[in-house]
């Protein structure tokens, strides 16, 4: 996971370093185009994850189960 994760790094880097400024973009919105999707993933997950544990249900133990039901 972190070689993928620092390749994906070193990959957006380059790219932004030397690419040719005809196929460069805003690199502001580039970064949050790539950033935001991961970041709102996790945001959901975590905040599901106290909801339900607020209403009694442990999503860990139900995804334990597989198929989950």
């Amino acid at each position: 996971s972190f070689s993928l994760t620092l390749t994906a790094f070193i990959a957006v880097f380059y790219g932004l370093k030397y690419a040719n400024v005809i196929f460069s973009g805003d690199v502001y919105f580039d970064l949050s185009t790539i950033a935001i999707p991961p970041l709102a993933g996790v945001t959901t997950y975590l905040i599901a994850k106290r909801v339900r544990k607020a209403q009694g249900i442990d999503l860990d133990s139900t995804f334990k189960e597989i198929p989950p039901e």
